[in-house]
């Protein structure tokens, strides 16, 4: 990346727009490198769109983990 194409990323404000800016720059790039571009320029100020949330992936546990249940959990292959 060049200095030029960082700059016109850190104006955009979504993915989208990430991916376009390095379309005209002559990259490629997938919808969850493009997120991760735009959280990582400072550009998420903002609501994400939906096309943005499903960019990124994530996950994770749900709940709380008590003590006495966290060890049966860590325990089971994942």
């Amino acid at each position: 990346m060049n200095k030029e194409m960082i700059e016109k990323m850190k104006a955009a404000k979504s993915v989208e727009e990430i991916i376009a800016v390095a379309k005209e720059f002559g990259e490629e790039l997938t919808k969850e490198k493009a997120a991760e571009l735009l959280n990582s320029l400072g550009n998420v100020e903002r609501e994400l769109s939906d096309d943005d949330l499903d960019a990124v992936a994530g996950g994770g546990l749900t709940g709380t983990l008590m003590p006495g249940n966290s060890s049966a959990f860590l325990k089971q292959p994942h």
